[in-house]
């Protein structure tokens, strides 16, 4: 360094040193390289710095001179591409960032550059004095040094210095705010130390610079030796110095070999500086903890080619790809899934009025119900629009038409449920105002709110939506939004908060917003790739596969989450044993099917063993007989034939011994006499009409027809003998797995076995020999050993366990026929267990039931030897 620890008269030296230029007598003199030299090759090396490097040099600039009423504040001559314009709080943290939006943002830039002035827009909020506002920049090099060796005037307080008019070299620069960001060199006395301060403000009527922090090592304030050099002077003196000497050295044209060896030495000097210069920032902003979107926006632009990445702002990425796309998405999966996403809002009905005000996101109404502790008691059924009656409910834009109009009643507790479209604007800002925990007023705009994204306008367009809020711990509360007064600009949830009361970081997201982000994130990268990034065919069509994944992802997340429970299995029920090995058929052989556990009971195992009983009755020899008892009344023509009957067979009398008194014959509807007895619908007729009341027997092949149901929550009497079931008033057994339906038809169990699953008694069996549908209960003729209370139980049909196999094969061979992916020798497999299975069945039932032979002449164990009590 020079012997007077100067910057400049170093480079100085340097520069002479480099072309054997002495200063005594030198062609230029100092004033001269300084002003012509020194000053624009500082101009040069900034630039060839931050064109090297990926992370340029970055210069923080503190905004003092902001407040609430500042639109335009004049910026430093060496102010460059600006970085970041960020708030500082207490603790010198970033506290937020003023976002830079696109120009034609209708909350405006944000902030721009306008010449030499910085624009605000908007405004600071009223009553902002701008304290810890601060700027980072890339510098321009656009600083005019100067060194005076007896010529600065400290001022008391050792804050603010007089410039000297004439410096020894150099040149003042009167541009305003000139000096300000740069560095101010002051020495002691006598002259042993140097102090440098960081000059904030320069005034340069009064040619006058204020420094951050008063100087603490020069003694006193007076005269002082001083020099104003670049904040960044220190690390690139030495490239300025050798990049002065290959300018001056094509003026003074040296010799080819000294100029080969400048040129080596300039790359050689960049290069260190390169390495050894650290970026003071990165210029990124801030991203808030745990936000929806801007997770969604930085997966996007990790995603992106860096050049794109670089040239799209936020607030492009949310408005022209992310908000189209979350619309496009839903509409794909909705329209692919076979369980697609269902949302529902509350609608109050008004006496006699027609329309409603559907939410912006409806794309499909589903339907229009009413909802009675949680459980749907009444719905407004949709017809046909020429219908006499009116359509029940129609969708006229974003109107939800009743007709007929609805009447003085209960108009309250309707829900629409409907399929979301996707037409919505979420949004996320820090200055939301939550008020008594369940009213939040929605973002001003302002310079600082930190909004990402676009509030939406339209009356009822979040409703349904999550609402996040950012507690002052770092926690996040959800809450469903039930609803929006855009006018006013609030939001109402039902549930409080639990977060204090005032301002607070928000936002805005559909309910579905984390189902489909991955989906959204792949498309939004793949679009904006192929529209800003030149990629090559090769990288479009890994993007491609990528947003094909994505997608396939997203729709078997839908699925999933929609799924129904899978129900627990059993083992000791009949009922669960044919439905797990149903469902395990199934979901080997179709593995493109996904039905529920409850949609294959009923769907597949309840009717399917209807046809297989039906089959096995119709090929049997001896079919099965069941008995009820018929008490006729004088006069009585009809009487209601209990469910589950099927073919009539007998009619008789019997005695109290039980033997066979006498039986009403059936002759045919044209007999004179009266057909005697026959079946009209469900109903058993006699005429002539009975003229006595007496008992009958009914004897019966059975129609199968009957709902089997397993639960966990029936009631065992104190009598032991009579079951009653649970879940009849509710529908819906929050306590009890239930497989199957009640078959609420009276008389519909009777012939059937109740099944009663104790803890460690093992099962019980029971005949049916009563169903009372009024009372919800069955009665057996032989009481429980086990304690009475709450049951686990099943209903079935008595001979279930013999046909199971059948039915199992048969419900299998069903559902898979809507499956596309069930090759021609898997069905032919299929039906060849469906009719091996039969085949054991009808063997197995035949057996079950004939205990006793049908015919005695037949050769059996039992008959083999009539005589066999006799000693031959």
């Amino acid at each position: 360094m020079h012997s007077s620890g100067s910057m400049l008269y170093t480079t100085i030296e340097r520069i002479r040193t480099f072309l054997d230029d002495p200063s005594v007598d030198a062609k230029y003199d100092n004033d001269f390289l300084v002003r012509h030299v020194i000053s624009p090759e500082m101009v040069n090396i900034v630039s060839a710095l931050n064109s090297l490097r990926d992370d340029p040099l970055v210069i923080r600039l503190d905004l003092s001179g902001l407040s609430d009423s500042t639109e335009y504040f004049e910026l430093p001559p060496g102010v460059g591409n600006i970085v970041r314009i960020a708030k500082l709080n207490a603790d010198n943290q970033i506290d937020d960032d003023i976002a830079r939006r696109d120009d034609s943002d209708p909350r405006g830039p944000g902030w721009s550059v306008e010449g030499r002035e910085l624009h605000i827009r908007p405004q600071l909020e009223s009553g902002d004095t701008g304290a810890g506002y601060a700027l980072w920049y890339v510098p321009s090099g656009d600083l005019v040094p100067h060194y005076s060796a007896d010529g600065g005037t400290l001022a008391s307080g050792k804050l603010v210095l007089t410039l000297d008019s004439s410096p020894d070299i150099g040149d003042v620069d009167y541009r305003e705010s000139a000096y300000v960001g740069g560095i101010l060199r002051v020495w002691n006395t006598a002259d042993t130390v140097v102090e440098e301060r960081v000059i904030s403000a320069y005034d340069a009527s009064q040619a006058k610079v204020t420094v951050r922090t008063a100087f603490s090592d020069v003694e006193v304030a007076g005269s002082r030796k001083y020099e104003i050099v670049p904040t960044y002077m220190s690390n690139i003196w030495q490239a300025v110095a050798v990049s002065g000497a290959i300018n001056l050295g094509v003026a003074r044209n040296i010799t080819e070999k000294q100029m080969a060896f400048l040129q080596k030495q300039l790359e050689t000097t960049l290069q260190g500086i390169s390495s050894t210069f650290g970026n003071l920032y990165p210029g990124k902003q801030t991203a808030p903890e745990n936000s929806v979107l801007y997770t969604l926006l930085q997966r996007v632009r990790w995603g992106l080619p860096e050049k794109a990445e670089e040239e799209l702002s936020n607030d492009y990425i949310m408005r022209s790809a992310v908000i189209p796309k979350l619309s496009e998405i839903m509409n794909t999966v909705n329209s692919r899934s076979d369980s697609p996403i269902v949302v529902r809002y509350s609608l109050t009905l008004v006496d006699d009025q027609e329309y409603y005000v559907l939410p912006p996101t409806v794309h499909r109404v589903l339907k229009v119900t009413k909802l009675t502790g949680g459980m749907v008691t009444d719905e407004i059924r949709r017809r046909k629009d020429n219908d006499p009656n009116g359509p029940g409910w129609n969708v006229e834009g974003n109107r939800l038409s009743l007709r007929p109009t609805p009447q003085t009643g209960d108009l309250s507790s309707y829900e629409v449920w409907y399929v979301p479209s996707g037409d919505f604007q979420p949004h996320y800002a820090k200055d939301g105002s939550l008020a008594t925990g369940t009213v939040l007023t929605l973002t001003t705009g302002g310079i600082f709110s930190r909004q990402l994204g676009t509030v939406d306008k339209r009356d009822s367009g979040y409703l349904g939506a999550t609402l996040r809020v950012t507690n002052t711990d770092g926690s996040i509360e959800e809450r469903t939004i039930t609803a929006h007064d855009a006018g006013a600009g609030t939001v109402t949830v039902t549930e409080v908060f639990t977060t204090t009361t005032g301002t607070v970081a928000y936002e805005i997201v559909p309910n579905w917003m984390q189902t489909i982000m991955s989906a959204v994130v792949a498309s939004s990268v793949l679009t904006l790739s192929a529209l800003k990034g030149k990629l090559s065919e090769g990288d479009l069509a890994v993007l491609m596969d990528a947003d094909k994944d994505a997608m396939k992802a997203t729709l078997s997340n839908i699925r999933s989450t929609n799924r129904a429970q899978d129900i627990t299995p059993k083992r000791e029920s009949i009922l669960h044993m044919i439905l797990e090995k149903t469902r395990t058929s199934l979901e080997r052989v179709a593995v493109d099917l996904n039905y529920s556990d409850d949609y294959i009971f009923r769907h597949g195992i309840v009717p399917e063993y209807g046809r297989v009983m039906s089959r096995i009755m119709n090929s049997a020899s001896n079919p099965v007989l069941a008995t009820q008892t018929i008490s006729l009344v004088k006069d009585q023509r009809y009487y209601t034939i209990p469910a589950g009957v099927g073919e009539v067979v007998r009619l008789v009398e019997l005695y109290d011994d039980g033997r066979v008194k006498g039986e009403l014959i059936p002759r045919g509807e044209f007999n004179p006499r009266g057909p005697g007895w026959s079946i009209e619908g469900i109903r058993l007729s006699f005429r002539p009409y009975p003229q006595q009341a007496k008992d009958y027997e009914l004897w019966y092949i059975p129609s199968f027809d009957v709902v089997p149901h397993y639960a966990e929550d029936g009631t065992l009497e104190s009598s032991r003998d009579t079951l009653t079931f649970g879940g009849l008033t509710e529908r819906q057994i929050w306590s009890s797995q239930m497989l199957g339906d009640v078959d609420r038809r009276n008389g519909a169990y009777t012939g059937c076995v109740l099944r009663i699953f104790g803890t460690n008694d093992g099962v019980e069996e029971r005949q049916i020999t009563a169903h009372d549908n009024t009372a919800g209960d069955i009665t057996t003729p032989d009481g429980f050993q086990m304690a009475a209370g709450t049951v686990k139980y099943e209903v079935v049909p008595s001979h279930m366990f013999a046909v199971q196999d059948a039915v199992c094969a048969s419900a299998i061979m069903n559902l898979a026929a809507s499956s596309k992916s069930v090759s021609k020798s898997q069905h032919a497999m299929l039906v060849h267990n469906f009719r091996s299975a039969m085949k054991t069945s009808m063997d197995h039932f035949t057996f079950m039931q004939n205990r006793v032979p049908k015919h005695y002449d037949k050769k059996t164990v039992d008959n083999e030897n009539r005589n066999h009590w006799i000693v031959p």
